[in-house]
């Protein structure tokens, strides 16, 4: 009879606590309501006390990004084991990424790849992942999260879909001439276009530079925009701490791989005086960057003629994330569950050169 009150009590108790709204000073900020709305859209409980802490933490210290957070509620046994239909999986997604219902169209669409067999359910994540919606849902959560630390970055995604035509100065005052802007390479082995990759890294760089506290300046934000390489430093110029301009390589030699950083030489002509942060600065996220992601690191190369890097006043680099000639850099860097670690090695390195 003793035996049979105490496993009552004890039932109680746990049906208490997983009832009972969560202490309102644990949902004090973005990172804690995030995982709240995770286990309320995903798990379709109210989070338990241990586990929205363990989470909110995890995002707080920034060992885990958004989309990673979501995909662990997405892989836990305690959802797989809801074993929902392919419909039911979909409307979870447009939940948890997008924050709204699915139009009847787009879950048609991923039902239907997905019943094909065109695609499977993990690749599906990595689309809504990648998703300007979501994109935008995390600045939400992150503008509720993190005091402004008072340091701006200027993001360049390089070139466009439409490329800016005609031809700039080389450098301020200089009477050597180079295209505004070029169309960019393609991957050889992914088919993906450099435009078309930089604007998908710079929006997630973004939405991760914003929750570390950093206020973000880009200098386009969609892919049909032409902007010339000196109107692009001249936007970093304009009230941003440094500039950060993210690129990808191409050669005819496919067997040429890894990732280096280009900042100015010391005897740059028009603007010196940045030569010491932008070696830093090219020095800290390259050495970030590869470590995070794995890529061959190929250093730091000093030389004066990048228009975008000499036109500007602000330290600055040029970030040539890898080859995309190269199979492995190529499917690695268009492969869209790596962008995480991607733009954490790049936001890593931008806090090691401010913290040094």
């Amino acid at each position: 009879m003793r035996k049979k009150l105490l496993s009552l009590i004890i039932a109680v108790v746990m049906t208490v606590l997983l009832v009972v709204p969560v202490n309102a000073d644990i949902i004090d900020d973005g990172y804690n309501g995030f995982a709240t709305r995770l286990y309320t859209v995903v798990l379709g409980r109210t989070p338990d006390p241990v586990g929205l802490e363990y989470w909110g933490n995890r995002l707080r210290t920034r060992n885990i990004s958004f989309a990673d957070c979501a995909r662990g509620f997405l892989f836990s046994q305690e959802f797989l084991a809801k074993n929902v239909s392919d419909t039911e999986y979909v409307t979870v997604l447009y939940r948890t990424f997008l924050d709204r219902e699915p139009e009847s169209a787009g879950l048609d669409y991923w039902t239907g790849r997905l019943a094909l067999g065109s695609v499977n359910r993990d690749t599906v994540i990595e689309g809504f992942s990648n998703s300007a919606e979501f994109g935008e849902l995390c600045r939400r959560y992150s503008s509720s999260s993190s005091a402004s630390n008072g340091i701006t970055v200027c993001i360049d995604p390089g070139h466009s879909g439409v490329v800016a035509s005609g031809y700039v100065p080389l450098g301020p005052g200089s009477s050597d001439m180079k295209l505004a802007d070029t169309s960019g390479t393609r991957g050889r082995f992914s088919g993906v276009a450099e435009y078309v990759l930089t604007m998908q890294i710079a929006n997630q760089l973004c939405t991760e530079l914003e929750a570390r506290g950093y206020n973000v300046i880009m200098t386009r934000t969609d892919n049909s925009t032409p902007v010339d390489c000196v109107t692009r430093a001249q936007i970093g110029n304009n009230g941003a701490d440094i500039m950060v301009r993210l690129h990808f390589d191409g050669l005819d030699n496919s067997s040429v791989s890894g990732a280096h950083s280009i900042v100015i030489a010391p005897n740059n002509p028009w603007n010196p005086q940045t030569y010491a942060g932008s070696a830093r600065l090219g020095r800290c996220i390259i050495d970030s960057y590869c470590s995070a992601t794995g890529i061959r690191n190929r250093g730091v190369s000093e030389q004066n003629n990048m228009t975008g890097n000499n036109w500007s006043t602000i330290p600055c680099v040029l970030l040539e994330m890898g080859f995309m000639t190269n199979q492995h850099d190529d499917l690695y860097m268009t492969n869209p569950a790596n962008h995480s670690a991607m733009v954490n090695g790049i936001a890593n390195g931008i806090d090691a050169y401010f913290a040094s």
